[in-house]
């Protein structure tokens, strides 16, 4: 397994997690974007494990679960 395929492997097992999460929980790490907490974590585990994952905001809530 070269570099590529490893890094593929990594960023695939870390979405999985992610998506293994509950919305509160995703919600938790997306509020953290941009703060010197993900700046740290970004320096710790590197921009070529971190570089292909994207970012989104924390979702809205709609419906029942907005008030």
């Amino acid at each position: 397994m070269d570099e590529q395929e490893f890094l593929a492997s990594l960023q695939a097992e870390i979405r999985d997690r992610f998506m293994q999460l509950t919305d509160k929980e995703r919600d938790i790490i997306r509020s953290n974007s941009g703060t010197a907490y993900a700046t740290l974590l970004r320096r710790v585990l590197g921009d070529k494990v971190l570089g292909s994952l994207k970012t989104a905001p924390p979702a809205k809530k709609t419906g029942l679960g907005a008030r």
